[in-house]
């Protein structure tokens, strides 16, 4: 589980000590925030900064004289700012830190650690998302406009949590995040006689049905909002259980035609036999060697095309616990029931493998849909394969 953290400060730009931070703000995902200004700021360079003075400067408590009112309560020194930042990042969830052009803002926040790693409390992330980023990678030209006041670090680090929920909600959600929806969706088709998410009139082909795959994963995604709960959830594995049947018909159809006769030595294009099983089975005939048995105990799941660089990042691995629990896997995280990755490392005890696999099918059903969004430095893999298809798209164009 992960809670998420918005971050701004305002800063003399050319001075990165701690006295060149004016103020800091943090907001996370539950409306909870912090505010404070840094009593030992660099007055006289705010003053002599003309967008500081003209920007930042109104929005600081000021007394009578125009001066910084040092009495207000969020004019802190710096000592106390840092024990209040590490207490609002420290918590059971860890900690994902997302900023608006936050590259400077981050340095300013380690700086109150010297940037010493060693120094700075576990709890403080050290590193950040672009939200920029996540825009440019989600195909985002139009974003809303701040709501207030600008250039003010608490009500800037609100509008990143703004700029957050809008970029999510235009995209994917992080994990599973669509279920609910989908199953909405599912429910919707049904209604309308649409029957299953996808029907065929007449023989099925595999082609169609990797074509209806497509569509069902584009209905799921389209619909992606809120986690799953009770019969949605079941809904969704229900209609991919059933494609998965679809499919192995589909394949035992074409062997069929391709005169498969599902006997040994069958010479069809599905069972003919390379070099290295020839030389296992005249071993087992010769010596009365078992035939060895090859069951697999993973898979690997991705959207994205084998040869894309980032194809190893975003692939989910289903591996088997033992008694036929399958876990959904991505890099040292766990697909948690609620859809959430679970960054506790194995082993776990059995109360923990109970509430984090399924039987295979289940487990594959979920890889497939947490496939589609699975994050990566906040980035989900459907925004990563939409880039690229576009960039190649651009590409053909030019040629």
């Amino acid at each position: 589980m992960s809670r998420r953290i918005y971050l701004d400060a305002e800063f003399v730009p050319h001075d990165s000590s701690n006295r060149g931070l004016v103020s800091i703000a943090l907001v996370d995902d539950s409306g909870r925030e912090y505010y404070a200004i840094n009593a030992d700021h660099d007055y006289a360079a705010v003053q002599a900064h003309e967008f500081l003075r003209e920007h930042v400067w109104p929005t600081l408590p000021r007394t009578e004289a125009l001066d910084l009112d040092r009495a207000h309560p969020s004019v802190k020194p710096l000592g106390q700012i840092r024990t209040e930042l590490a207490d609002f990042f420290d918590g059971p969830e860890r900690a994902e830190l997302y900023a608006w052009y936050g590259i400077q803002d981050h340095y300013r926040l380690m700086g109150l650690w010297e940037h010493d790693w060693q120094a700075m409390p576990r709890s403080v992330p050290r590193i950040f998302h672009e939200l920029r980023a996540l825009a440019d990678a989600a195909g985002l030209e139009e974003l809303p406009e701040p709501d207030g006041v600008v250039h003010h670090a608490l009500a800037d680090a609100h509008y990143a949590r703004t700029l957050h929920r809008h970029i999510t909600s235009m995209t994917t959600s992080s994990a599973l995040g669509s279920l609910e929806d989908a199953a909405e969706l599912a429910r919707y088709r049904t209604a309308n006689d649409r029957g299953a998410l996808f029907r065929f009139d007449g023989p099925v082909t595999v082609d169609e049905l990797f074509a209806g795959e497509l569509e069902l994963l584009r209905g799921l995604v389209a619909s992606v909002r809120v986690s799953a709960q009770g019969d949605c959830l079941s809904e969704i594995v229900r209609q991919l259980k059933w494609h998965d049947v679809q499919v192995d018909a589909a394949l035992a159809e074409q062997q069929r035609r391709d005169g498969c006769t599902g006997r040994d030595r069958c010479t069809c294009s599905w069972c003919v036999v390379d070099e290295a099983d020839q030389v296992v089975e005249l071993a087992r005939a010769a010596h009365s060697v078992p035939y060895p048995v090859v069951r697999p105990t993973g898979y690997a799941v991705c959207i994205l095309p084998d040869d894309s660089p980032n194809a190893r990042l975003y692939t989910l691995n289903v591996i088997e616990l033992g008694n036929d629990q399958w876990a959904v896997r991505h890099l040292e995280a766990y697909l948690s029931p609620d859809g959430t990755w679970d960054d506790s490392p194995m082993p776990h005890d059995e109360g923990w493998m109970t509430s984090h696999s399924w039987d295979r099918s289940t487990a594959l059903a979920f890889a497939r849909l947490a496939a589609v969004s699975v994050p990566v430095n906040g980035i989900p893999a459907l925004s990563v394969l939409r880039r690229a298809t576009s960039e190649m798209r651009g590409a053909r164009n030019d040629g």
